[in-house]
């Protein structure tokens, strides 16, 4: 008879293997965790032009707005690339930014989490306000906005009413490091709102009934570049077409950490 000397030495009481093999099981089920797939991904790795694409081959119309305050430059891993954003802080107009039109490919009304790597410029002062994601070219929506904001991380989402309602992190516990790269997400969920920094949540409302806007993403800028300008980069921008349990989110943003 076979004995699979691995449950032998466990129960010869074998501390080790016991350690070893509960590792075994902490990794198989952190990296099942990585199968949870986007339904579109813009990696903004391209390195050249004007032009995103989405990586399954998806038709999104991504492209850079403002080339003079959008560049190329080193992504979040070696041998990778990504957007950076910079625009002077005191110009309103032009900004750098960039546009994905995702053509009726995703519905916002429905359940979904967003996710982003992001890098903040030294220059960006702790009272500025920066436009990170958004699809709303109205402040107070249809729509949500996506923001370091006062050095709080979240979203700003508005209502019928002409009122918005906030999401954000509390600067003074979550620190957000200049010249580093980090990691955001925010799951939305029939009104309830989650924020993921760094693979840990950081703020949520849940009473925070967001009303869908328009097929289209900005990136960088508020609203076709015209105010909120972030100084910075952003990269592998993830949508998915469902909310990502804690475990999920942790998942995904440690196996990007470890590529």
């Amino acid at each position: 008879m076979f004995v699979n000397p691995g449950c032998y030495l466990i129960a010869q009481g074998d501390e080790f293997m016991k350690k070893l093999m509960l590792s075994a099981i902490i990794c198989c089920s952190v990296f099942s965790l990585f199968a949870v797939d986007p339904v579109i991904e813009v990696k903004m790795d391209e390195g050249t032009g004007t032009g995103l694409k989405e990586a399954s081959g998806k038709k999104i119309a991504g492209r850079i707005l403002f080339p003079n305050n959008t560049k190329w430059g080193e992504g979040k891993t070696e041998g990778t690339k990504a957007l950076y954003f910079t625009t002077p802080l005191k110009q309103r107009r032009g900004g750098g930014s960039a546009i994905l039109e995702l053509l009726k490919q995703f519905d916002f009304s429905k359940p979904f989490t967003l996710m982003f790597d992001f890098k903040v410029d030294k220059s960006v002062p702790r009272k500025a306000t920066c436009e990170l994601v958004s699809n709303t070219t109205a402040e107070k929506g249809p729509g949500f906005r996506v923001l370091l904001h006062w050095n709080h991380l979240g979203v700003f989402v508005g209502q019928e009413n002409n009122k918005r309602v906030t999401c954000l992190s509390n600067p003074n516990k979550v620190k957000v490091p200049r010249e580093v790269w980090h990691n955001l997400a925010l799951s939305f969920d029939n009104g309830k709102v989650i924020v993921y920094f760094n693979g840990i949540e950081v703020a949520r409302n849940e009473k925070m009934p967001l009303i869908p806007n328009k097929n289209i993403l900005f990136v960088g800028s508020y609203a076709r570049g015209t105010a909120y300008h972030f100084n910075g980069a952003i990269a592998d921008l993830k949508l998915f077409d469902k909310v990502l349990t804690p475990e999920e989110v942790i998942g995904i943003v440690k196996g990007i950490s470890e590529e």
